[in-house]
This record gives structure tokens, C-alpha cells and sequence, in this order.
């Protein structure tokens, strides 16, 4: 249904989007500028992989320790690091991570493969279908391999509408947050708030009617119009990949919420407010910092892990101050102190390299650009401290006010 190539692209978003997240439980929810989120994905990587690779053992248990390594680490760590403040802090979780990605060449190389990396790396084995036509649908349910089931004919359509419609409301996420922000923007200046979103959608509107034909021609490439009704729908390993770190991703979403609604998180967030007035009220501040920062490092792990197991291969250089610099753009760009925001910006960090390649060689100095602008003029990122609303404020106040009179 989908190019294999974008399909990769699309696994590597729900990774950068776990990172993205966690990394925003340090800096967005606690207020601390850690930048040694890249070591413990490191961590979690080479311990996930050591531990397959070496030993033999299941993927979903190498996954959990590489995790369970991660969180142990930062637990170390933080006790000395996490007394710091401000730079200092910044100064210190930056040459961690250096040091953690010097580490690994100087390790035992039959383990962890020296400056090279580690190759060969079992792979995780997300199959959801066998080949059965849809006319022994029915049967094959009732067998013993019900579960695994590849779908012919019109599931082919489905499956393609439901990913072009889940993609349209990822974008549309993005266009509204830049519309809310510009119309806050013209409340504040002279110009005016409705005046400058109306034209900011008009010349929205002309670019995709000039540039129609450059985005059909991106589209084509990735869904595979030609293709779709013709091949099998979930037509590789890949995609069924996806589903399932989409699946992991989406749990540590609802554990991130619940997270957040806890006493832990809502003291946290205090801590991020005014550290000294949490101290007053009776927060032992140094824990909960220590614990949000370990709990953190522990979902960086497991993207780690997601990571490894999806590349097949691992070396120090995928984790150097290149992948750092990413994350940092992820929860800049998307939104400090939001879970909107996180998603956002690893959707478009992830993204935006492809929809600019029709630049050719200039597309790098555009995406630069790009994200330079943003972050003068939206230093909070798109969603800062936001999230975004499924139900419109018009709809729910309404429904409050008819709720008000039933009563």
C-alpha cells in the first residue's frame, strides 16, 4: 500500500516521537535543560541488542531490560548530576552523553562490536496475516493462524484511506497550531488577529494551488495510487512493524497522561513553576526531579531498543550530537510542556528533509531556515504548554450550557 521507503521514514517518526516525549517530561514538564537524552537511547539500544545478539533471548525481554539498564543508569546519574542547576546541569548531561557514546569502542568487542557497532541484530517479528483469500476469510478465522491474516480486495482502499486520513489530521494538526498562534499574534500587534489568520490561509490556499502538482507527485510516490487497488493491502513486514510501535507508542502516551495527572506529576510541574516555593509547601524536590528524570531515561531506552531491533545495526555514530540536536528541535519546534507538541515536532523533524527534497541540494539550507524562523518567532514551539483540542471551545461550552439547564 505504502513505498517501502516511506514506510521507513513513517517507523522512524513513532521512534522520534517516544524520544521527543520523554525528553519533554525533562525539559517541558520539569524545567531542566538535560541534554543526555541521545546516551540513554544508547544505553538502551546496545543493551536490547547485546542482549539478543549474545545471549539469545527473546526480543520483547531484551527490549525491557534495555529499558530497565536505561532507568538504572539514570538513577546513578542523577543522584550527583540533578543537584546541579541551569548550565551547569546542561554542562554536565551533555558530557554524559558524550562519554556514554565513547564508551562503547573501548567495551569488550565481541560484545559490543568496538567503533564499528553491532550488525546482524534480530529483528522484532510483527506479522498480522497469512495469504488467504477473502472468499476462506471466514475459515481461516476459525483456524489455528485466525490471527494472522493478510487481507485482498477492498481492505486494500480501507487500509489507504485510513492512513491518507490519520496523515491529513497530523498536518492539520500543525496548520491549525500555526493559525492559533498567529491569530494570538495579531491580538497583541496592531494587526489584528482575524486579518492576519485570513491571510495566512489565502496564501496557505494559492501555495498548494501553485505547487499542486509537486504534492500529487509526493502523494503518488508514497501511497502508490497506481498500486493500491491492485496489491495486497499490508503488503510487507514493515508495515505491520509499524502498527506495532504505533501500538507502543500510543501506550506510553496514555502512561505519560496518567503520569502526568499524579501526584508525581503535578509535582513536577510545581517544581518547574517555582522550585523554591515547592520546597516551602513540603515537596522533597530532589526526588521528584530524580525520579521524573529516571523515568524519563527509561522510555529513551526503550526507543533505543525499537530502534536497534529495527535497523538490524547500531554503531556510537547514530547516537552522536547530531541525533542530540534533533530531540532538541523536536520538543523546541512542537511545544515545551506539551504532549501535542511532542508529537508535532517529531512529525516534522522527521519529515520535512522529504517534503524539501524537490530542492534538491538546497532543501538542508531551507529546512534550517525554516526552523530558525520558528523558533524566533514562536520560541514556545507550535503547541508550548498547549494541547490540542479534539472538541471545538464553541461545541463544548454549548454542550456545558445545555447540561446546566437539564440540571
Amino acid at each position: 500500500m505504502i513505498n517501502p521507503y516511506y514506510e521507513q521514514i513513517l517507523i522512524l517518526t513513532v521512534i522520534n516521537i517516544i524520544l521527543a516525549l520523554s525528553l519533554n517530561l525533562i525539559m517541558g514538564y520539569n524545567g531542566l535543560f538535560s541534554i543526555a537524552h541521545h546516551g540513554f537511547m544508547a544505553i538502551g539500544a546496545y543493551g536490547s541488542a547485546v542482549l539478543a545478539l549474545s545471549f539469545g533471548a527473546p526480543l520483547w525481554l531484551a527490549a525491557l531490560v534495555g529499558m530497565a539498564v536505561a532507568a538504572v543508569i539514570a538513577l546513578l546519574i542523577g543522584f550527583p548530576v540533578l543537584r546541579l542547576r541551569g548550565d551547569y546541569l546542561a554542562i554536565a548531561t551533555l558530557a554524559l552523553g558524550e562519554i556514554v557514546r565513547k564508551l562503547w569502542p573501548v567495551l569488550p568487542e565481541q560484545y559490543f562490536g568496538g567503533a564499528i557497532g553491532l550488525k546482524d541484530i534480530p529483528q522484532f517479528q510483527a506479522r498480522i496475516w497469512a495469504n488467504v483469500p477473502v472468499s476462506q476469510l471466514d475459515q481461516a478465522l476459525s483456524g489455528p493462524q485466525g490471527w494472522m491474516i493478510r487481507l485482498n480486495g477492498p481492505m486494500n482502499l480501507i487500509s489507504l484511506v485510513i492512513t491518507f486520513v490519520l496523515l491529513l489530521i497530523l498536518v492539520g494538526m500543525g496548520l491549525w497550531g500555526i493559525s492559533r498562534w498567529l491569530y494570538r499574534l495579531g491580538e497583541r500587534t496592531r494587526l489584528g488577529g482575524r486579518p492576519l489568520v485570513i491571510a495566512y490561509w489565502v496564501v496557505l490556499g494559492v501555495g498548494l494551488l501553485v505547487y499542486y502538482r509537486g504534492l500529487l507527485g509526493f502523494a503518488e510516490r508514497m501511497f502508490w495510487f497506481d498500486r493500491a487497488l491492485s496489491r495486497q493491502a499490508f503488503a510487507s513486514d514493515q508495515w505491520a512493524l509499524f502498527l506495532l510501535f504505533v501500538a507502543v507508542l500510543f501506550l506510553f502516551t496514555w502512561v505519560v497522561m496518567n503520569y502526568l495527572n499524579s501526584l508525581y506529576g503535578r509535582a513536577v510541574k510545581a517544581i518547574r513553576e517555582d522550585e523554591v516555593a515547592a520546597a516551602m509547601l513540603g515537596l522533597n524536590t530532589f526526588r521528584y526531579k530524580l525520579i521524573n528524570f529516571t523515568f524519563a531515561s527509561m522510555w529513551a531506552g526503550l526507543a533505543g531498543s525499537l530502534f536497534a531491533h529495527y535497523q538490524l545495526s547500531i554503531s556510537p555514530e547514530d547516537f552522536n550530537i547530531f541525533k542530540l540536536v534533533d530531540l532538541l528541535l523536536m520538543v523546541v519546534l512542537g511545544g515545551m510542556g506539551s504532549i501535542t507538541g511532542s508529537y508535532l515536532g517529531g512529525i516534522i523533524v522527521s519529515w520535512m528533509p522529504e517534503v524539501l527534497r524537490f530542492l534538491a541540494e538546497w532543501r538542508l539550507v531551507v529546512y534550517a531556515l525554516t526552523l530558525v524562523v520558528l523558533m524566533i518567532f514562536m520560541p514556545q514551539g507550535i503547541y508550548g504548554y498547549r494541547e490540542i483540542r479534539l472538541i471545538p471551545t464553541w461545541l463544548r461550552r454549548r454542550l456545558s450550557r445545555q447540561g446546566g439547564e437539564v440540571a
